[in-house]
Formats: structure tokens, sequence, C-alpha cells
């Protein structure tokens, strides 16, 4: 707390913490969105997906058809569900960041009404509220 210049009890001034927030800018994670086509090229890229292109590739070199199309179609299920649980997660993520999410004040602190939270994180609080 003495290195950042801060009382354990008080927290930052008013104004220190604008300061604060002019110097440094807002504590948060920058957000970056990708696109679907990004996250469709990125999906066939990777160890996993790498072994099956090049399983696919052979295939076709040596003239198994049959084995070529079916590596291909295990290989567009296998992104396909890569794809579904990355939207399942960017979903949660969302809903988290609206619902359950605690919400900065203008002083750095961290509002913590009881009555917004979901009964499973009461237990886990340890501020009195």
């Amino acid at each position: 707390m003495q290195d950042l210049g801060a009382d354990a009890k008080t927290g930052l001034s008013a104004s220190e913490a604008q300061a604060r927030l002019q110097k440094y800018g807002a504590n948060a994670l920058e957000e970056k969105e990708e696109s679907f086509t990004h996250k469709l090229v990125h999906a066939f890229m990777g160890p996993i997906e790498y072994m099956i292109e090049a399983a696919a590739i052979i295939s076709a070199i040596i003239g198994h058809w049959d084995d070529f199309i079916i590596i291909m179609l295990l290989l567009i299920f296998n992104v396909t569900i890569d794809l579904w649980q990355s939207q399942k997660a960017s979903s949660a993520l969302v809903a988290l960041k609206k619902g359950i999410a605690p919400k900065p004040t203008p002083y750095g602190t961290v509002s913590t009404k009881r009555s917004t939270l979901p009964p499973w994180c009461l237990a886990t609080s340890s501020r009195s509220g």
C-alpha cells in the first residue's frame, strides 16, 4: 500500500483516483472482438488440425478418396465443435458481464451490493456490503 501511495482503510482520494485514471487509463482488460472469418481460419490451425489435414493430403496423394472424404468430414466436425464451444464461451462471458459482474465506482473501489449477487456468490463474499 505504501508503494502505491494509498491508505488501506480509505483508499485513494477522488482527485488522486481521477489523476491516476488520466495517467494510466481505466483498470480494465481491452476487449477484442474477432470476426467469424478469423475464428474459422484459426479453427483449422493447431497441432491436431495439422495432423488431420496431413492425413487428408496423404490420402488424396495415394488415391484413397473414400479415406480422404471421411478424414475431411472429421476435420469439419472438429472445427464445427470448436466454433460452437467458442460461441458458447463468448455468450457466457457476455452474460456474466451483464449480470453479476461488480460495477466499478468513480473512486476505484468495487460496488458489492448483495442484492444483485446470486445466492451462491454470497457465501464466498468477504465484504460486508
